[in-house]
């Protein structure tokens, strides 16, 4: 079989694309509270949350820390700081310490999406670091605040060689991927995993992961599916979530 060719276009361009085909089927729920977000609405908060980011300061060559568990806001900061043309560093929230401020100063981070209950392992660490969570927090920017921008969606010069993802492989190896290489493995999860507008996936795969980004949102969203989030396994939630959301797959961390 041949392998499949990436599309010649960025991540965002081409999952945004995609998601236009189903502006009002559901794209992103929040398992435990049940709130959700239409493919309309993922595409519109993705272009507010990229301005808000440029407005921060972020833009290309820089990197976006992202230190929390999975929720719908993971993909929406994600796929808004490519569109801004930047990478991401995905960080496991278990990490250690010393990890953390390793990925912090090998990759330059100024800027941090995180939650409350972890914005304390940054704030000793941050420095310059402009730190971005759900909620009001002193000292930080408010996720809200990111939405609210009124500004002109960035326009950055990226393409399918651009980087998109950095982090690490394990002691002393670093992890880069391109646009493109995303691309790839979203592609060949598809042709692996068909899905339609009528799944719904609920994956325990860490966003912080390219694997379990890929897997449980990115190739989902691409084909109209929806995605449920849960911010770690808990056996009577995920229960919960199976028969509150309908879910028709799910994926589960080996």
């Amino acid at each position: 079989m041949l392998n499949p060719s990436p599309p010649a276009i960025t991540l965002p361009l081409w999952l945004r694309r995609r998601s236009r085909q189903w502006p009002e089927a559901t794209a992103l729920v929040e398992g435990a509270c049940g709130s959700r977000y239409s493919h309309a609405a993922l595409d519109h908060l993705v272009g507010r949350c990229a301005a808000g980011l440029a407005a921060q300061g972020f833009g290309p060559g820089d990197v976006l820390l992202m230190l929390a568990p999975n929720a719908p806001e993971w993909p929406i900061v994600a796929l808004a700081a490519w569109v801004a043309g930047g990478a991401v560093c995905g960080a496991d929230p278990a990490c250690r310490g010393d990890e953390l401020g390793r990925q912090l100063q090998r990759w330059r981070v100024r800027h941090a999406f995180t939650t409350p209950a972890l914005l304390p392992r940054l704030r000793t660490r941050a420095g310059a670091l402009r730190l971005i969570v759900p909620g009001e927090v002193d000292g930080t920017v408010a996720y809200t605040t990111l939405l609210a921008c009124a500004d002109d969606e960035p326009r950055p010069p990226t393409g399918l060689h651009s980087l998109a993802w950095v982090g690490a492989r394990g002691p002393g190896r670093t992890l880069r991927l391109t646009h493109g290489q995303v691309l790839l493995q979203a592609v060949a999860r598809e042709r692996e995993q068909p899905l339609s507008e009528r799944d719904v996936t609920l994956s325990l795969l860490p966003m912080g992961q390219p694997s379990g980004f890929v897997q449980g949102a990115l190739a989902p969203l691409a084909q109209g599916a929806a995605v449920v989030t849960l911010p770690r396994f808990d056996a009577a939630a995920v229960a919960q979530a199976l028969a509150r959301h309908g879910v028709t797959r799910l994926l589960l961390a080996p």
